[in-house]
């Protein structure tokens, strides 16, 4: 599949998490639509994971991509996203072509570019990868437990979106029972020392936001 048709899919993909998924969230709805702070936002999420290079660049990453598939490599062409990701780091840029590319343009096919890597390496839809990150958004506590929650959620086969559903009070009582648990379960790895009524205190007061 090229990129820009991903990067049409990702749109729709974006407005369904915005309008539906996070409903309630209004000032999601105000960041999740400027590309580029979920793109840089889902950079620091796989930078935490280990899963990218930590001076990655997004933007970089976005404008070789476009100039990629201009010149006819994408996805489809490799067996693996591994052997996609290296043509795409080795391509040579063209800096004179570079300055015609937006900066909006950039991002939307760096957002394509990691919601594919994220499919692909880790397994995680893209609504999820959305939603996960715009937990992270919005709830800044969560930034210091990336791995932690990522490791318990898979590991318990709970899907990352939870996250955002959990604190916008959108589960059913069983399931939020579960993500709450998992969260505890999380925030415990990091810090062991804390109880299980102090890290409930701290949900609660994030999920008082939403009231």
């Amino acid at each position: 599949m090229s990129l820009l048709l991903t990067i049409v899919s990702i749109g729709i993909m974006v407005a369904k998490v915005v309008l539906v998924a996070t409903a309630v969230a209004s000032t999601i709805l105000k960041e999740v639509v400027e590309i580029a702070k979920m793109v840089k936002e889902i950079v620091n999420i796989l930078k935490d994971l280990g899963i990218i290079d930590k001076n990655e660049n997004p933007e970089e990453i976005g404008d070789r991509c476009k100039q990629a598939e201009e010149a006819g490599i994408d996805r489809d062409k490799y067996k693996t996203f591994e052997e996609y990701e290296k043509a795409i780091k080795e391509f040579p840029l063209d800096r004179e072509k570079s300055k015609n590319i937006s900066d909006d343009e950039k991002f939307k096919y760096a957002l394509a570019y990691y919601s594919m890597l994220s499919e692909e390496k880790l397994k995680i839809k893209s609504e999820d990868l959305f939603k996960f990150t715009a937990s992270f958004m919005k709830w800044e506590k969560l930034k210091g437990y990336t791995r932690e929650i990522f490791d318990t959620f898979r590991g318990k086969d709970i899907s990352l979106g939870k996250v955002a559903d959990f604190f916008q009070k959108n589960l059913k009582i069983s399931e939020d029972i579960k993500v709450e648990n998992a969260l505890v379960e999380a925030f415990q790895k990091k810090e062991p020392e804390k109880n299980r009524d102090d890290i409930l205190d701290e949900f609660q007061e994030m999920r008082k936001a939403e009231e």
